[in-house]
């Protein structure tokens, strides 16, 4: 196989590292959305007191999800390792995640899908603390990676942690 054939096949392959992004934003995102029944509990009282609460939030965990994923696709988020993001890359997310919150927050208001569809600031609160929540991790990823010494017993190690959640 040719080195330019090798390299491209390399850097349109989905896995293991896009996919490895994508499934830690998912992961991410769910986290969020699970913080946010609990600091917005619907129905003025606890969450999940009517069960259709339940499918409610379900529901537009399922119709959001994806609204993030392919924003943030068509925006490139994932078309760059985390030890070489910079500014340019985090400012991507930070536009993708606008961009999610606006279109999934009128698809909610006008498509009757939704029994109770979520408050502004809800909505806000979930789609920008995911967006806060992926930029950290993307920033953490990057300072380990770059000021870790690889030679003391600690540098090893951390190099070792970010490799197993990274396989980078």
């Amino acid at each position: 196989m040719s080195k330019t054939l090798k390299s491209r096949k390399h850097r349109y392959s989905l896995f293991p590292i896009r996919g490895l992004l994508v499934f830690y934003d998912i992961l991410i995102y769910a986290t969020v959305v699970v913080f946010a029944l609990i600091f917005f509990p619907r129905s003025g009282g606890r969450p999940f007191e009517d069960p259709k609460d339940a499918l409610d939030v379900l529901i537009h965990f399922a119709i959001s999800m994806p609204i993030l994923i392919t924003v943030r696709f068509l925006f490139r988020v994932y078309g760059q390792v985390w030890r070489y993001g910079g500014v340019g890359s985090y400012i991507r997310v930070m536009i993708a995640d606008t961009i999610t919150l606006s279109v999934y927050y009128l698809i909610q208001r006008f498509v009757p899908i939704f029994e109770k569809p979520l408050e502004f600031v809800v909505t806000t609160f979930i789609i920008l603390t995911c967006t806060t929540v992926s930029l950290a991790v993307r920033m953490v990823y990057r300072w380990i990676y770059i000021s870790v010494n690889r030679k003391s017993k600690f540098g090893k190690f951390m190099v070792g942690f970010v490799n197993i959640f990274a396989r980078a």
